[in-house]
């Protein structure tokens, strides 16, 4: 009883000298850390960890070499369990574990069950176990195709301007890969914006491929031998100006004086060019008008002159011209015989 009571005492002496001591309790953690420290590095105990998303790797050089590809291998991986001491296997992850699969001795296309070999950069360290043990692996032949690359626009041009022609350079672009994936592909595309676009103007584009229902294949699956083409284009200005008339002088003296009543169909007409040229143009004047009589009119289809560089929108080049009688000429007490003139000269 008196050695239970002597030892509590000596207990509690100890306890309220750490409790009362904070260099005696700085000193407890340290022996404590260092105690960690000696276990897990020292003495470094086995352990055993998973590792996963490691990429697969293919020596698919061979492949090629032979007109082949795999058109399965992307985002494929592999997760290992590994045993090893503590400090060796905490330094393994997916970059430094290598997952093979042999591809070297394919010679034909069509799915292949191949096996799955892993391994790791430490001599110490034993595998437990992978997953998965063989992949099917699709093989396809390689084809090669020339396409030509069309443009799609997008925006809106400013009002009163069209784009021209584009030109495209170069215009084909040479693409590569599984047969499957190009049988797929409907067009190389390059898209260019018109928004509010005024002037002429030259861009270096990106070339996209589509299939036929308009989505994008993507380019991790081909090869080509162009990635961009430079688009270039003419911007196009179209107004609607009047036709006036190009006649005789009588017959421009006898429509002065009121004696016709003058028709142009049609009255105006929408041209196209060049932005600084159409500007400059508020008329466009016909050739020399020759009229035949019919019914009393005089009537003729007339052509226009265009300037250079202009021509007209909706792709028309005449107009016809009706000269009607304001009055019969025995009515008026005049006779200008210019219908008699006409009818002499046909």
């Amino acid at each position: 009883m008196k050695t239970i009571k002597t030892m509590n005492k000596t207990m509690n002496r100890l306890k309220n000298i750490f409790e009362k001591d904070t260099t005696l309790r700085i000193i407890s953690l340290i022996f404590a850390v260092a105690a960690w420290f000696y276990i897990m590095i020292a003495l470094n105990p086995p352990t055993e960890v998973t590792i996963r998303n490691i990429p697969i790797h293919f020596n698919d050089e061979y492949l090629y070499e032979r007109g082949l590809v795999i058109i399965n291998s992307t985002d494929l991986t592999a997760q290992v369990r590994v045993q090893g001491s503590r400090t060796v296997v905490s330094a393994l992850n997916p970059q430094n574990v290598l997952a093979t699969v042999d591809v070297s001795h394919i010679n034909s296309v069509g799915t292949h069950i191949l096996p799955v070999t892993v391994s790791v950069p430490f001599r110490d360290v034993t595998i437990v176990s992978s997953n998965p043990l063989t992949v099917n692996i699709e093989i396809d032949r390689i084809v090669e195709v020339e396409m030509e690359i069309d443009v799609e626009t997008t925006g809106r041009l400013q009002s009163g301007f069209i784009a021209g022609d584009f030109g495209i350079s170069p215009a084909t672009v040479v693409v590569s890969g599984a047969s499957s994936v190009i049988g797929e592909i409907d067009r190389a595309v390059v898209t260019v914006s018109l928004t509010n676009q005024t002037d002429n103007f030259t861009n270096e584009q990106n070339i996209v491929f589509v299939d036929r229902y308009g989505r994008e294949v993507p380019a991790s699956l081909i090869e080509f031998d162009i990635s961009t083409t430079e688009v270039s284009v003419a911007m196009l200005q179209y107004q609607s100006v009047p036709i006036v008339l190009n006649v005789e002088a009588d017959i421009m003296n006898a429509i002065a004086n009121g004696a016709y009543n003058v028709s142009i169909t049609p009255e105006t007409v929408t041209i196209l060019g060049n932005p600084s040229v159409v500007s400059g143009v508020d008329e466009i004047l016909t050739h020399l008008v020759h009229f035949d009589s019919l019914n009393g009119l005089l009537v003729s289809r007339a052509t226009l002159q265009l300037p250079s560089g202009i021509e007209l929108y909706d792709g028309s080049t005449g107009v016809v011209v009706t000269l009607s009688p304001v009055a019969p000429p025995e009515e008026n007490g005049e006779n200008t015989n210019v219908d008699e003139e006409y009818e002499e000269d046909d």
